[in-house]
């Protein structure tokens, strides 16, 4: 937390009342010089009224919201995400979700100090990001499309830490090593320009916690003064070592997805790798790792699952997935049309 972000939180925090009995409030005639130290003091009052009294009133630059909560993240810590970090280096839930809304906002840049981060278009019409330190989005005129450039913070090396060391736990951290910050410089279209930043702090429990504030980029923020990642959809290589498991053959063979099982007897091994490897890359995609698959032959209707392909076209999976819901399978078909050479999902 920089100066700048202390100030707009004692600033905010503020009772007006005393304000108001400053200026409200009468002293006994005394000499001249008492008379002339409290008409200081009462300029002073009025002086701190005209300072401070608008900037309460100010609405900020742009407002970040808990995508999980839909709340607005103030000045004032509050707990954004429903699921914790485990001892073990599991992030319950997945990654941290959020989203900024303003006025006329031309471009966001944003740089992760201590972690990762991503963001991802669901109107699809800008580039989206993998994993990366640094990236600028794209906002532009369109303020309904805000809501929907989805931001996600992963805490991917303090996780790696309390995995890689089993005798390590949360509260054996610091502070610093449980605290991160996302510096936002937003450019609008008007091309006024100016500087937020979001802290976040992980307390011993595993509870994510953040708040929002004004932000003073200096030299010594060096993760700010980078380069941006030069790749859309860039991802770090920890990514797949995270979320696709080993050789599609090798996870094939140990989930009995194989040729001589008479549920896969119509498929070659070398077909069936690539069918897993369809698989894993689409879970990966939305940041879930496989612990099982295994074909689906409920019987249900594919007309509703993949319109325009026939039975022999399609496979069906149960899977179950790395998360939350870990208990609760899902089902997904895999489609191809040219005898399972290129498949889609």
């Amino acid at each position: 937390m920089n100066n700048a972000h202390k100030l707009w939180e004692a600033i905010n925090e503020i009772d007006e009342k005393y304000l108001v009995e400053a200026m409200e409030y009468k002293a006994k005639k005394r000499k001249r010089p008492g008379r002339f130290l409290f008409g200081a003091a009462i300029a002073a009052a009025c002086l701190v009224l005209i300072i401070l009294k608008p900037w309460n009133n100010v609405k900020d630059p742009i407002e970040v919201y808990a995508t999980e909560f839909n709340k607005k993240v103030t000045g004032t810590e509050m707990i954004i995400r429903q699921g914790k970090i485990t001892d073990i280096g599991v992030t319950n839930g997945g990654s941290v979700s959020f989203y900024v809304l303003g006025e006329k906002i031309q471009k966001i840049r944003f740089s992760c100090k201590n972690q990762w981060i991503s963001g991802i278009d669901a109107t699809e019409k800008r580039e989206s990001y993998g994993y990366s330190e640094n990236f600028t989005f794209e906002y532009g005129s369109n303020e309904e499309d805000y809501k929907f450039i989805n931001l996600y913070w992963e805490p991917r090396q303090l996780c790696d830490r309390l995995r890689d060391d089993h005798n390590l736990s949360l509260s054996d951290l610091s502070e610093e090593e449980r605290s991160d910050i996302i510096v936002m410089q937003i450019t609008f279209l008007n091309k006024k320009e100016t500087t937020m930043a979001m802290w976040i702090h992980i307390d011993t429990e595993g509870y994510i916690s953040a708040s929002v504030g004004p932000y003073q980029v200096t030299s010594a923020d060096t993760f700010v003064l980078q380069d941006d990642v030069s790749t859309p959809y860039h991802s770090p290589e920890w990514w797949s070592e995270h979320y696709i498991n080993d050789n599609a053959e090798i996870i094939a063979a140990d989930w009995g997805i194989t040729s001589d099982n008479p549920l896969y007897s119509k498929f070659t091994d070398e077909q069936l790798a690539r069918i897993i490897s369809t698989l894993q890359d689409y879970y990966a995609g939305i940041k879930r790792k496989i612990i099982k698959a295994e074909r689906y032959t409920g019987g249900q209707n594919i007309d509703n699952w993949y319109e325009g392909y026939e039975w022999k076209e399609v496979i069906f999976f149960k899977v179950m997935v790395e998360d939350d819901f870990a208990d609760v399978p899902r089902y997904i078909a895999i489609g191809s049309k040219d005898n399972w050479n290129e498949c889609t999902v």
